[in-house]
């Protein structure tokens, strides 16, 4: 009981509860993380969307969008930018009259155009032009002027850059209606914004902001449409141009306390209406991109509208009905940003594809449960990994964690593809990886641990299987045994005790471990555990400790095993002179028996060893004996031979062994599976039960026929001797036959 309580209680428990103790600091310190440092998890989760998008982008569906694109073969053709306002004037007025939703511009026209005649003037006026010279130049019109018009003349947006320094406000063009409370200290704060030309800002329709901040890793995954300026609301350029194409006049802000259900003091944007379409956005006002992969068809370069000089059925194709947005690819421009598709993809299309996803209604989402759901999933998902891997062992936990990382996946993948819901994988797969990992971990080194401990106090009194399994589960160390079906081998050196009296004793431990040594390895290869050796005896056992289903064909290739390397030994043996002291091992016998036993540890509390009782343990021992009397080298019970049907057996006899009034049929094994189907095992076997039927017939004279035969083939089996033992006693039974009634079995008076 005190080796029980030493181990089994105390160890057990320590190796239990020290990893889930770990386990669960680890736990606290992965959503301690989540919580102060959102920003690497963010970066991380971000990656991981962009690896979605590139896996599954948004399919381009024609939502009435166009891009004007001011691109290299544009500059090529109309010359560097920026172009005279007179060509932006026409540009407006070709698209317009094409039928135009909406004209909006991702270029910000804050300076005055040098190109313009005043300004040319001015520049001659420098150079000493008198006044009467330059009054051609003075009676053209202005091209800011010219381009005003224009504004004012079409349905047009025009944009601005919002800063973070203090500056100017743009002009409110728009009403505001909010639902709820007022969110405006969620929304992003700048400090003012760079504008266009008065004169072309106050005839606009609209105007919006066209400043879009990456992430800091340079990729745009979201984008604003409201941002503040002090306590003033604005709107991005994409749903300026919505609501001026649309007519209307107000936005709608929903704030997370529109519906009564809560009374949060700071409440967070949740949508934002214009006309007839809701965005959902992020709770500070901006909304994810779901990008498609490029599409041609979107984009008209900007020289292609330039030439023209009517309005044409292509030119209506382009633009009618649709939402123009004005922007430029050409590298120099400096207008190119990052995306989850590209590296290089011109601003203006970020803003025609946040258009297209509104009118169309197709969101990325993250709504305010998910980052409570992710939570929980590490919080339940690292208390199952906590609880369950101490227990498990290495491969069962492995498989446990890889399922739930795996599970967490799936179920990311499967809300981003079929529900467009942004669930992050990243922050609950790292966080359960590392909790399996530490507590798999310490798990491991304080099994180790207890292992070593184990092994260093028990190598030197069990054998290593089972010091194994008491190390696997210290409770083993009480007394006690359980019942199993084993295969027991009894195997023995023929006249050890004449070969002992010639030798000294250091020239019998020699010889001993020169027996042992191989015979052991041969037992340890087919799976045996070793019981004990008794002298020049080996006592081994299999399927326990350790489970081994195919026990009886691991132990009959042992034995057939052990009688080769014999023969291999004593030819080895007799050709080298070193070992001329030692004799020749010559013959050894084997006694093979399965069937149920008694397994365990057999002895006092204070001293005990891992062993097997019962009646199989003591007919293997008999039939060890009885390999002598039968001249066969390996002799099996009648449970061991039903269940080697393969293999060359042959039966040799009934009788009843010493000290066991139940009579049993013993067999011999004498080859292994490719030997039963030889075509020598199959003419010896067919003589062989003619022999055995004439036999249980009493058929005395029969018998010896057969036998005499078999003496002759049994030399291929090395069974010629038990042959001629059994002539013997048929010439006995012919003359004293045995008693009326005699069932066949035959008395062992020796073991």
């Amino acid at each position: 009981m005190a080796i029980r309580e030493a181990f089994s209680l105390k160890m057990g428990r320590r190796k239990k509860l020290v990893p889930i103790m770990i386990g669960l600091l680890t736990l606290t310190m992965a959503l301690f993380v989540r919580l102060t440092a959102n920003d690497a998890f963010n970066q991380i989760s971000g990656l991981v969307f962009d690896y979605y998008q590139r896996l599954s982008p948004r399919p381009f569906v024609d939502a009435g969008v166009r891009v004007i694109d001011v691109d290299e073969d544009s500059l090529k053709k109309f010359g560097q930018w920026p172009w005279p306002r007179t060509d932006m004037a026409q540009l407006l007025y070709n698209v317009s009259d094409a039928g135009a939703a909406v004209v909006a511009f991702d270029m910000v026209f804050s300076e005055p155009d040098r190109t313009s005649p005043d300004a040319v003037a001015a520049l001659y006026r420098r150079y000493g032009l008198d006044e009467e010279n330059l009054a051609p130049f003075l009676q053209l019109p202005n091209h800011d002027a010219y381009f005003a018009d224009a504004i004012a003349n079409t349905n047009s947006v025009t944009g601005y850059f919002m800063t973070e320094d203090e500056g100017p406000k743009p002009p409110v063009k728009w009403g505001r209606v909010v639902a709820g409370t007022l969110p405006s200290l969620s929304l992003i704060q700048k400090g003012g914004a760079i504008l266009p030309l008065d004169q072309i800002n106050e005839k606009a329709q609209g105007t919006g902001f066209v400043s879009i901040q990456p992430d800091s890793d340079g990729i745009i995954r979201k984008a604003p449409l409201m941002n503040l300026i002090g306590e003033q609301e604005y709107p991005a350029l994409s749903i300026e141009a919505l609501r001026v194409a649309q007519g209307a006049r107000n936005f709608v802000l929903k704030s997370s306390n529109a519906s009564g259900e809560t009374n949060e003091a700071n409440p967070e944007l949740v949508a934002i209406q214009t006309g007839n379409f809701e965005i959902p956005t992020t709770g500070d006002g901006q909304m994810y991109v779901h990008f498609t992969e490029d599409v041609p068809e979107r984009v008209v370069p900007a020289w292609k509208v330039l030439e023209k000089t009517e309005i044409d059925q292509e030119m209506r194709d382009w633009f009618e009905g649709r939402i123009v947005f004005v922007g430029t690819s050409a590298a120099g421009l400096l207008d190119l940003v990052s995306t989850p598709m590209s590296p290089s993809v011109a601003g203006v299309v970020v803003h025609a594809e946040m258009v297209e996803q509104i009118i169309l209604g197709k969101f990325l989402i993250r709504p305010d449960w998910v980052p409570g759901l992710e939570f929980m999933v590490v919080l339940v998902g690292g208390l199952l990994l906590v609880f369950s891997l101490p227990y498990l062992g290495a491969l069962r936990g492995g498989i446990s964690t890889l399922t739930l990382l795996g599970g967490v996946v799936v179920f990311s993948w499967w809300q981003y593809s079929d529900n467009h819901i942004l669930f992050d994988p990243a922050f609950p797969a790292l966080s359960l990886l590392a909790v399996a990992i530490v507590t798999s971990t310490s798990s491991f080194l304080m099994t180790e641990a207890e292992r070593a401990h184990i092994k260093d106090a028990f190598d030197l009194y069990l054998s290593p299987e089972m010091v194994d399994k008491i190390a696997d589960d210290p409770s083993l160390l009480s007394l006690g045994g359980e019942e199993r079906d084993l295969t027991i081998l009894f195997c023995d050196i023929r006249g050890f005790s004449k070969i002992s009296e010639d030798l000294g004793p250091k020239e019998i431990t020699t010889f001993l471990n020169n027996f042992l040594t191989p015979m052991t390895d041969i037992l340890m290869e087919e799976n045996a555990t070793i019981d004990k050796y008794i002298g020049d005896a080996i006592v081994c056992f299999w399927n326990a400790p350790l489970d081994d289903p195919d026990h009886p064909t691991h132990a009959a290739r042992g034995a057939l095993r052990m009688m080769s390397t014999l023969h291999e030994m004593n030819r080895q043996f007799e050709s080298d002179p070193q070992n001329a002291p030692l004799p020749v091992l010559t013959h050894i016998g084997i006694g093979l028996n399965a069937g149920p036993c008694s397994v365990g540890n057999m002895g006092s509390e204070q001293r005990f060893a891992y062993s097997v009782l019962g009646d199989t343990v003591n007919l293997a021992s008999r039939l060890e004996g009885l390999t002598k009397q039968y001249g066969v080298g390996i002799i099996i019970g009648s449970q061991l031979a039903e269940r080697l049907p393969a293999f060359a057996v042959i039966e040799l006899d009934r009788l009843r062994v010493v000290g066991r009034d139940t009579p049993e049929t013993i067999y011999g094994l004498i080859g292994d599976e490719q030997e039963a189907i030889s075509d020598r095992f199959e003419a010896l076997n067919e003589l062989h039960n003619r022999y055995r039927e004439a036999w249980a017939a009493q058929d005395w004279a029969g018998a010896m026929q057969y036998l005499e035969q078999l003496v002759t083939k049994g030399t291929d089996f090395e069974i010629e001797n038990y042959y001629k033992k059994m002539i013997e006693r048929a010439r006995e039974y012919m003359q004293n036959p045995p008693e009326e009634g005699w069932d066949g079995v035959h008395q062992a008076y020796k073991k």
